[in-house]
């Protein structure tokens, strides 16, 4: 289970050969462990030292030269309408428009902008909405939560998908 938990933060984070960096990371926890420090909750832990081996993985890939070949160019006459949207984003799309429309529009507020910008529309969103902050994370969670299981489920029907 823990294995599981620990891959689960490399493949959510699109890591590439997630079970080597699922290996090191138990090996550092090992090799904590052996150093005599002593750990209250081990899955917890596993789980902290996968986001700080995800963040070496995101600063080494930073540093790294990227030939010229490996990118993409768009032109910037390509009509964006042309480009086909994959199965995902249609299956989002149309889990979003099944939301009730105070659940469609507290959703698309709830992530709108960045860093502390989106500090301060959360703010404002839960004033609005009359609840305490904590309520609103948890009502937002809930949303994304069935949201999830809707484009799951819209994923597994697709005629588009090979299982």
């Amino acid at each position: 289970m823990a294995r599981q938990r620990v891959l689960r933060v490399f493949e959510w984070n699109g890591i590439k050969g997630a079970d080597d960096y699922v290996d090191e990371t138990f090996d550092r926890t090992v090799r904590k462990i052996d150093e005599g420090n002593t750990i209250d909750n081990l899955l917890a832990y596993l789980i902290g030292v996968a986001r700080l081996i995800v963040k070496e993985v995101y600063k080494e890939r930073s540093r790294a030269p990227v030939s010229l070949d490996d990118v993409s160019v768009v032109s910037r006459h390509e009509d964006p309408e042309l480009i086909e949207p994959d199965q995902r984003e249609l299956c989002f799309d149309r889990c979003l428009n099944e939301l009730t429309k105070d659940n469609h529009s507290l959703i698309l507020e709830y992530y709108e902008g960045t860093g502390s910008e989106k500090i301060r529309c959360r703010d404002r969103l839960a004033d609005k909405l009359g609840l305490p902050l904590n309520a609103l994370r948890i009502r937002a969670h809930r949303i994304r939560k069935s949201l999830e299981s809707c484009i799951a489920k819209c994923l597994e029907v697709s005629p588009a998908r090979n299982k």
